[in-house]
């Protein structure tokens, strides 16, 4: 909570100064970079946990979606030995926790960095594109955290 308030300070104090300009689009992007963040931590955590954090923590199946044997999903009755559900599981591949969450971290990322990136021209000086940046890393780098803690404990 006092990370909140340090950064919201932070922010308040950027945008006083030199015309520093925090629009709806930043916010968005920054946002967008929140989601990816959590996404992140909480893929890393998972591996890291060996695919068990949801076992542990809610007691769920392991060739379930949240479970660490959910990739078996994509196979009838859930043995590679059987082949492919259909082909469109296989091209598609595992519709699990893992899966997911990792495609949200990439789109999150390359979407947010492109949103904050296109407001550069709303910026008068070349620090406030620094800054867009910098508080898109923070940002990404606090729900990473979060959300990696969150997974593993």
């Amino acid at each position: 909570m006092r990370t909140a308030a340090l950064i919201l300070l932070l922010l308040c104090s950027i945008s006083a100064q030199a015309q520093y300009r925090i629009t709806r689009a930043k916010i968005a992007g920054w946002g967008m970079v929140a989601v990816a963040g959590a996404a992140d931590g909480a893929v890393n955590g998972y591996e890291f946990d060996g695919r068990k954090s949801f076992e542990r923590k809610f007691n769920v199946s392991k060739t379930g979606y949240f479970g660490s044997q959910s990739w078996k999903r994509a196979y009838k009755g859930n043995n590679p030995d059987n082949g492919f559900k259909s082909d469109f599981v296989r091209i598609v591949g595992a519709q699990d926790f893992y899966h997911h969450a990792d495609d949200l971290r990439k789109i999150g990322y390359l979407s947010g960095g492109v949103v904050i990136g296109t407001q550069h021209r709303k910026n008068t000086k070349k620090w406030h594109t620094v800054a867009d940046f910098a508080i898109g890393f923070a940002v990404s780098s606090l729900t990473k955290s979060a959300a990696m803690w969150w997974i593993r404990n």
